[in-house]
C-alpha cells in the first residue's frame, strides 16, 4: 500500500515537471510569434524588453535562455510540436493519476485492487489523442480559448480527459461525426453488396431459360 503511494507520488512528480516544461515551450513559441507579427505589421525592428534583434533566431534563442534555463533546461532543444506532445501525454497521466485518486476516495477502493499503470497510460493515449486532435483541426481549440491561452486549455482538456477516460473519448467521436461529411448513399459495402447481387442475378436468370427450352 504504501510502496504504491509512494510510486503513486513519484510518477505524479515527474509527470508534473515534463508536461509544465511543454507548457512553457509552447508559450514562449507564442510569444515569439506574436512579437515577430507585430514587427512584420508595423515595420519596426523586433524588440523585446528594450532589446532590439536582428532576426527570429536571436529573439527564440534569448527568451528560451531567458525563461528555460533554470528550471527546464531540456526545452531549449525540443521542437513546439513535440512539447504539444509532452502537454498531452504528462497531462493525461495526471489525469489517470486522478482517476486513481478519485476512485479511491470515492468508492473506497484500495490501491491495491486497481490497475494504476493501465489508468495512467489510457489517460496518458486520451491525452495524446485531443493533442493530435489539436493538431488536425486548429480551430477545435480556437473556439474554447484565445490563442494565448491554447496551452492551458490543451492541458486542461488533457487532463480532464484522463480523468474521465470514456467520456472524452466519446466527445472527440461525436465531434467528428459533426465535422467530417456524412457518406452518400451509394458508397460503402452495401452499394459493393448490390452489384454482386445484380450480377449473380444474371445466371440464375440465364439458368431459367434454358430449363424452359429444355422442356420445349
Amino acid at each position: 500500500m504504501v510502496t504504491r503511494i509512494v510510486v503513486l507520488l513519484i510518477v505524479a512528480a515527474a509527470l508534473s515537471y515534463l508536461g509544465a516544461g511543454g507548457w512553457a515551450r509552447l508559450d514562449l513559441a507564442r510569444a515569439e510569434e506574436s512579437l515577430m507579427r507585430k514587427s512584420r505589421e508595423s515595420g519596426t525592428p523586433i524588440m523585446y524588453k528594450r532589446l532590439q534583434f536582428e532576426n527570429k533566431d536571436q529573439l527564440s534563442q534569448f527568451m528560451m535562455q531567458e525563461a528555460g534555463t533554470a528550471v527546464f533546461p531540456w526545452i531549449l532543444v525540443i521542437p513546439d510540436a513535440l512539447a504539444a506532445v509532452f502537454i498531452g501525454l504528462c497531462f493525461g497521466g495526471l489525469g489517470g493519476v486522478g482517476s486513481v485518486v478519485a476512485r479511491s476516495f470515492l468508492k473506497s477502493e484500495p490501491l491495491r485492487r486497481m490497475p494504476l499503470a493501465g489508468m495512467i497510460l489510457f489517460g496518458s493515449l486520451i491525452g495524446l489523442l485531443f493533442t493530435f486532435v489539436s493538431f488536425i483541426t486548429p480551430d477545435w481549440l480556437t473556439r474554447l480559448t484565445p490563442e494565448e491561452g491554447r496551452s492551458g486549455a490543451l492541458a486542461g482538456l488533457c487532463f480532464l480527459g484522463g480523468v474521465f477516460p470514456l467520456v472524452a473519448y466519446q466527445s472527440v467521436e461525436q465531434y467528428f461525426k459533426g465535422v467530417l461529411p456524412p457518406a452518400k448513399p451509394g458508397d460503402g459495402r452495401a452499394g459493393g453488396r448490390g452489384q454482386d447481387d445484380e450480377a449473380g442475378a444474371a445466371p440464375s436468370g440465364a439458368g431459367e431459360k434454358k430449363k424452359l427450352g429444355d422442356a420445349a
